[in-house]
């Protein structure tokens, strides 16, 4: 009896022709959040995904991000 095979996991909601805009957008705005990025692809798409995933789809682009959490002088959180 041999096991069965893995079936591979969901697959990603962020296609192949969002990382053009997803690049774009950090060309534009270099400094851009996770979560900024996430809300810019739902808001050009309608899709809506996590944080978890955009960072997922960056480290596959080989885009680094810098961790950023907290708007500058103001203490504030940007998302």
């Amino acid at each position: 009896m041999n096991p069965k095979q893995h079936g591979g996991g969901p697959k990603t909601k962020i296609e192949n022709n969002f990382d053009f805009l997803i690049q774009q957008k950090i060309q534009q705005k270099p400094d851009i959040l996770l979560c900024e990025l996430c809300q810019y692809l739902k808001s050009k798409t309608g899709v809506k995904v996590s944080i978890s995933t955009m960072y997922r789809t960056l480290k596959k682009l080989n885009i680094s991000r810098k961790k950023k959490y907290l708007c500058f002088g103001t203490g504030e959180r940007r998302c």
